[in-house]
């Protein structure tokens, strides 16, 4: 799990398509709050064996909803 944090970037939602066609095994969790820096927005969680690949799975996508990450980093 990886937690979404408000920042420079408030349309979280234009980032959804990219992340779940990315890594559909994503699931966002979008809390309806106001994106504020710092504020605690929603989550992404991944499921699987491997610990080190599915946080990295979900900080890039947490990262990229927040314009943190742009398309074809590696988060």
């Amino acid at each position: 799990m990886a937690n979404v944090l408000g920042g420079p970037h408030p349309d979280l939602h234009s980032g959804y398509l990219h992340c779940m066609a990315h890594d559909p095994g994503l699931r966002i969790h979008n809390y309806g709050k106001k994106s504020v820096p710092g504020r605690k927005v929603g989550h992404v969680t991944v499921t699987g064996d491997d610990p080190e690949d599915l946080l990295a799975r979900a900080r890039h996508a947490a990262t990229f909803l927040t314009g943190e990450a742009e398309e074809g980093s590696d988060g």
